[in-house]
């Protein structure tokens, strides 16, 4: 929501922002947005993107509706797939560059579990340190990363963090 914002405050055309309706994923989101003045007219409390189509589908029609995805270069294609056959014209923006941190060291100190938020921040991991310790309790931000995880042999909690 961040660099979203930043780049549509930039335009001149911004100032009829606020007649557009704002659909998000979770309410962590909607209060970044509400941080730019802005209210999530829709959010969905299901933090998936399955959650907010769900929404979306509920209530209203979405044939010849014109969608802004604002995303990351890494995106899920469910949500542009299944609002485009419910007849949408979605645009995908890609906002912002999933990018790989640098490998740091782990902790130097116990360490009971982790949450991996993404698919893409279980496979860095993985690829940084091969593997996670049996002794550690893993969650996962949805049935998304929770498949990655699960198609690597990892058996995580899903957590709707």
């Amino acid at each position: 929501v961040e660099h979203f914002m930043r780049i549509i405050l930039g335009l001149k055309s911004a100032y009829n922002i606020r007649q557009k309706i704002f659909a998000v994923i979770g309410k962590s989101t909607a209060e970044v947005l509400e941080d730019f003045g802005l209210n999530a007219q829709l959010v969905s409390s299901l933090e998936t993107a399955q959650g907010l189509y769900g929404l979306i589908s509920k209530i209203m029609s979405l044939d010849n509706k014109t969608i802004l995805l604002p995303r990351s270069n890494l995106p899920n294609p469910f949500l542009k797939n299944a609002l485009e056959s419910k007849g949408a014209f979605v645009k995908e923006w890609t906002i912002y560059q999933n990018m790989r941190a640098p490998k740091r060291p782990l902790p130097n100190k116990p360490i009971d579990g982790v949450i991996f938020t993404s698919p893409s921040t279980f496979q860095n991991f993985i690829s940084d340190y091969v593997t996670i310790p049996s002794s550690w309790q893993l969650y996962a931000k949805g049935p998304v990363t929770a498949k990655a995880m699960q198609e690597a042999g990892y058996q995580p909690h899903v957590e709707n963090i």
